[in-house]
């Protein structure tokens, strides 16, 4: 695509910033609708422009998923346990003068709710399992050693050189040389969380993250996640990201940046079947053709 040189529409032109710094205590909701570019938003791009353009769109009705809450909250109660009763509501079990057991369709339930929507909101059962996975945290070594001078939530903000775009970006865990980010997922295993990482796009996060530390004069020489897997005994799998994967993530998100721009300027938003009116072919997956039958005769 040829750059255009036409003016963005003014509810995406916020796009174009040029903040800059590192700050810390922005709540999570204020970070999530702060008019920059952030991986979040890359994703829905990579999934197609128009699903960026619907999260651009959005941004002032975003809330946090339940998992971002409970990555949020692990990293509260792991580096600053005094706030976090400022930063979280704990939900009621029970309501009413009966004290019937929480029904979220409930009346007083949804009204209780509205009532506390400046906050994220944890029920008993996530706090014990947020505690649960805080523990398992603590007792790994390797965690334990990465976060031990390891600041929280730092959010960053910086230009993009080449396109003029404003980023965000919100490492768990910042080091003085290095970051490190949380994830909280239901399977922390080598194999699962290496799709996991490859499917979410975490690659380009690291790489994103990194750039806006190294844009803010702070050196970022390896990125750490740490991935923790909920439930009654949580588990704890601590591993640092491959030059190789990083430079990936790298050159991923500097080429969408790039062509988000074009899509901003031209205010042309592809869907699914993406630009032009023409029909495209769709074919199965690698994976499909490798794991046929051999004995299958294709032309038969």
């Amino acid at each position: 695509m040829n750059s255009p040189t036409l003016e963005p529409p003014a509810h995406l032109s916020a796009l174009f910033g040029n903040r800059t710094g590192i700050e810390r205590g922005i709540p999570l909701s204020s970070y999530l609708n702060t008019p920059a570019v952030s991986n979040s938003m890359l994703k829905e791009f990579a999934d197609c422009p128009l699903c960026a353009l619907e999260y651009i769109t959005d941004r002032g009705r975003r809330e946090p998923t339940h998992d971002m809450i409970l990555g949020s909250a692990i990293d509260c109660l792991l580096c600053d346990p005094d706030a976090f009763n400022a930063w979280f509501y704990l939900r009621p079990d029970v309501y009413g003068d009966d004290r019937k057991k929480w029904n979220g369709n409930a009346t007083e339930c949804r009204k209780w709710l509205l009532d506390h929507r400046d906050k994220p909101v944890l029920s008993r059962a996530d706090v014990a399992e947020v505690e649960a996975c805080v523990s398992a945290i603590k007792a790994d070594p390797r965690a334990a050693e990465l976060l031990r001078d390891a600041v929280p939530q730092l959010t960053l903000f910086w230009q993009d050189k080449r396109t003029g775009l404003q980023m965000t970006g919100r490492p768990d865990f910042t080091l003085p040389r290095a970051a490190v980010d949380l994830k909280f997922t239901n399977r922390a295993n080598v194999n699962h969380f290496a799709r996991t990482l490859t499917n979410m796009g975490y690659h380009r996060q690291a790489a994103i993250y990194t750039d806006g530390l190294e844009a803010n004069g702070r050196e970022c020489n390896t990125f750490y996640f740490i991935a923790v897997q909920g439930g009654d005994r949580p588990k704890v799998n601590v591993r640092y990201l491959k030059s190789d994967a990083l430079e990936l993530g790298r050159a991923h998100y500097r080429k969408m940046l790039v062509e988000l721009k074009e899509c901003i300027e031209r205010n042309e938003w592809p869907g699914y079947s993406g630009p032009g009116t023409e029909i495209h072919p769709i074919d199965l997956t690698n994976w499909a053709y490798n794991e046929h039958d051999e004995n299958i005769d294709f032309d038969a």
